[in-house]
């Protein structure tokens, strides 16, 4: 008989996602994972793709362009990633994070879009994460207890 390997939330996790609204996981991805990926994106920005295209179209609307910036400092904002290298589809469903999402969320989801957004690097801006639909999708519970949702990037 099998036994479950499916990895569950600690109590610690739990608290952090209720009062955090995240959760941060220290070692999903090896460094030569880090490593591997970064050079991945600094591929993908240098090959066609949709990226968003101010004064053509509106905000949030993307258009096919031939090639992007390749300046690994430039802004970048790059949809569908899941075409340019197997690896970004193996993120999916990745072992010992899936479970937790799975944990978090439920076994009701979906896979709605793949993104990699890469802006400069300043001392002045921190940084931030969001939620497609706004703040409300991720507020959003029937219940105080019940799952969001929607999750956005951890």
């Amino acid at each position: 008989m099998l036994a479950n390997t499916t990895r569950a939330l600690t109590e610690e996790q739990r608290e952090q996602w209720a009062v955090d609204g995240y959760l941060q996981l220290e070692g999903a991805l090896s460094p030569a994972e880090v490593d591997f990926f970064s050079r991945q994106i600094d591929r993908v920005r240098t090959q066609p793709g949709y990226e968003p295209a101010p004064g053509k179209l509106p905000r949030g609307h993307y258009a096919w362009v031939d090639q992007a910036d390749p300046n690994p400092e430039a802004f970048m904002d790059r949809r569908d990633l899941l075409t340019y290298h197997q690896a970004f589809i193996d993120l999916i469903d990745r072992p010992r994070v899936f479970d937790l999402i799975l944990d978090l969320m439920g076994p009701y989801i979906q896979f709605s879009m793949s993104q990699a957004i890469v802006r400069a690097s300043t001392e002045t801006f921190p940084g931030y994460t969001h939620t497609d639909g706004g703040e409300a999708q991720r507020a959003i519970r029937v219940t105080e207890t019940s799952r969001p949702l929607e999750r956005f990037p951890i």
